[in-house]
């Protein structure tokens, strides 16, 4: 299957500056990462793409995090410039760091937030009771309606079904992508928030354990929902951590 990511908001593009591209999470879209690329806006051309059936591209969802993977691909093959500077949020963190071990020099430096690194079966069986579509609508109907009016293009209930099948691929193929990730050779930074109740630090273990590019860090009082998520003290994290150094 061909996949690819929608392009729709670019902030403050200037060829002086590096790209750093903001990957928003699982039933999210670009829109996720507006506040995030207008704090990082004055030392990058900052692009938030949509990934495919997010929002309003009406692309086929996918239903594995490999092809998540491709689309970043796809999307980078219209690029230029190269390497690029990545953030990911969750779901989208997981399949940037997977690009970037299967496609080497494309990606200088990853920053992720809330991205689940541990999977089993179990907890994907978990997690994906969380995604009924009838509970969502009889427990949440003002989630329900937001995701409705999010996710024009491919439709909320595609799309939901889509992100089971990909958390379920998350808890089969574990350990596959266990050993791709093992070869990933730039600076990753991965970071949870400390009050988080679906990321916990049994994960930044999990990852660390795989190589010494990764480095973790939690900041302190955050969960994980991203709107809930102070940006500022994001921000300072990362650039504590040197990792987006822009010379």
């Amino acid at each position: 299957m061909q996949t690819y990511l929608c392009i729709s908001s670019i902030f403050y593009h200037m060829e002086s500056r590096p790209t750093l591209l903001l990957f928003h999470g699982a039933l999210g879209d670009q829109s996720q990462m507006f506040d995030l690329a207008r704090l990082l806006s004055s030392r990058f051309s900052v692009v938030c793409p949509d990934f495919p059936g997010h929002g309003a591209d009406a692309g086929p969802c996918v239903h594995t995090m490999e092809e998540l993977a491709e689309g970043i691909n796809d999307l980078l093959l219209d690029y230029e410039e190269e390497p690029v500077y990545v953030f990911g949020y969750s779901m989208g963190g997981y399949a940037a760091a997977l690009y970037a071990a299967r496609h080497k020099n494309r990606i200088k430096a990853l920053v992720t937030y809330g991205t689940k690194w541990l999977w089993s079966d179990e907890i994907a069986n978990n997690e994906i009771s969380f995604l009924d579509a009838d509970k969502i609508t009889i427990k949440v109907p003002a989630y329900a309606q937001k995701l409705q009016k999010t996710h024009t293009g491919a439709g909320w209930l595609d799309l939901l079904d889509a992100t089971r099948h990909l958390m379920l691929d998350l808890g089969q193929r574990h350990p596959l992508y266990q050993q791709h990730l093992k070869s990933i050779d730039i600076p990753v930074l991965v970071l949870r928030g400390e009050n988080d109740q679906m990321v916990g630090v049994d994960d930044l273990e999990c990852i660390t354990a795989l190589s010494s590019h990764f480095q973790s860090g939690e900041l302190p009082g955050q969960k994980h929902p991203f709107d809930q998520v102070d940006l500022q003290i994001l921000v300072n994290k990362i650039h504590e951590s040197g990792i987006f150094n822009v010379h």
